[in-house]
């Protein structure tokens, strides 16, 4: 199913969880186009701070209460990503305590992985399924008014259809 423009813009942002995730599997497998393990750190908690924990607090502040109340499953999924974001905070505080566990990163990297495909494949279908075009659409706009204010005009979908993901020039 086409992504619904409401949710365009978190999609785009689970692309780049997943270029993050890759490289953790990469460098987890061995494969020669892998950074090193501090190259995938840094890159990784520098991705983290500019757009893992902004994802969060998006899907937490704008996201999921457009979801609750209108299906049991978004009830449901809602309640598992709410735990899900406790955990990953959880394990980037223990990486940040601890760079050295290259274990906890591969352990993380794979649950981000999992997490992304499960709220591209199950909460965002189901999202796009349930919600009202009205609903979708007071999505839409909360989500951008949102990233107004936390994510720079650089960053924001426009009501147009298009995006500016890449920060222009």
């Amino acid at each position: 199913m086409k992504r619904h423009p409401a949710l365009q813009d978190l999609s785009r942002d689970h692309q780049l969880l997943l270029l993050q995730c890759r490289q953790i599997r990469w460098l987890q497998e061995g494969d020669h186009r892998a950074h090193d393990a501090d190259a995938t750190l840094r890159n990784f908690l520098a991705y983290w701070e500019a757009d893992g924990r902004v994802h969060i607090e998006e899907e937490e502040a704008v996201l999921l209460p457009h979801l609750r109340g209108n299906d049991e499953r978004l009830d449901s999924y809602s309640d598992a990503v709410i735990a899900e974001h406790a955990m990953f905070m959880r394990e980037v505080a223990g990486i940040c305590a601890d760079p050295t566990d290259v274990h906890r990163l591969y352990a993380l990297g794979g649950l981000l992985e999992q997490h992304a495909r499960f709220e591209e494949r199950i909460v965002f279908e189901t999202t796009q399924a349930v919600l009202s075009a009205a609903d979708l659409d007071a999505l839409w706009s909360a989500s951008i008014a949102f990233r107004e204010v936390r994510r720079g005009a650089d960053r924001i979908g426009a009501r147009g259809g298009s995006s500016c993901v890449v920060k222009k020039r």
